[in-house]
């Protein structure tokens, strides 16, 4: 046999003579008796009774505030996200009264390219500031979702034009 073989050999026999010593000579542990378990049980108890006690003695001014506190009701769910509106969004919620644009305005496709965002509209790719060459129509601002574009002729009437997939 060679060194290693030996020293599994040897490994093996440990093992199994430890198994031996555990399931046959080992002292078996004692089962909890009745008197045991009243001595945990009025362990038990007495901690309970100066918990109470040092409860009825009165809490702190910090512990009570804590204690209002967190029997109210929350206002909001501090685990919720609340996602950051988008400039488009925020222009679409300034406006107040939508009229329907004298010509129509396709927005069907969206460029990102690092900070430079692209609107194709009717067919044409525009920029933020932007004239169309369509009507008097500017382009106010770009998200992927809609564009929002602005009159040039003095009203000063926006147009949120979202987003069409064309087939």
């Amino acid at each position: 046999m060679e060194k290693r073989e030996k020293i599994i050999v040897v490994f093996a026999a440990l093992a199994l003579l430890y198994g031996v010593y555990v399931l046959f000579l080992e002292p078996k542990p004692q089962a909890p008796t009745f008197a045991s378990a009243k001595n945990d049980l009025d362990t038990l108890n007495s901690f309970i009774t100066k918990v109470a006690s040092a409860t009825k003695e009165g809490l702190s001014e910090r512990d009570s505030y804590i204690i209002q506190k967190a029997e109210n009701q929350w206002r909001r769910d501090p685990f919720i996200r609340i996602k950051k509106r988008t400039q488009a969004e925020v222009e679409a919620q300034e406006i107040h009264e939508l009229a329907e644009p004298k010509y129509e305005i396709l927005y069907t496709g969206y460029l990102e390219m690092g900070t430079i965002r692209l609107a194709i509209i009717n067919g044409n790719e525009y920029e933020t500031g932007d004239r169309l060459d369509q009507g008097d129509y500017i382009v106010r601002s770009i998200s992927s979702t809609q564009v929002v574009v602005a009159t040039t002729d003095g009203s000063k009437n926006l147009f949120i034009v979202p987003l069409q997939e064309i087939q």
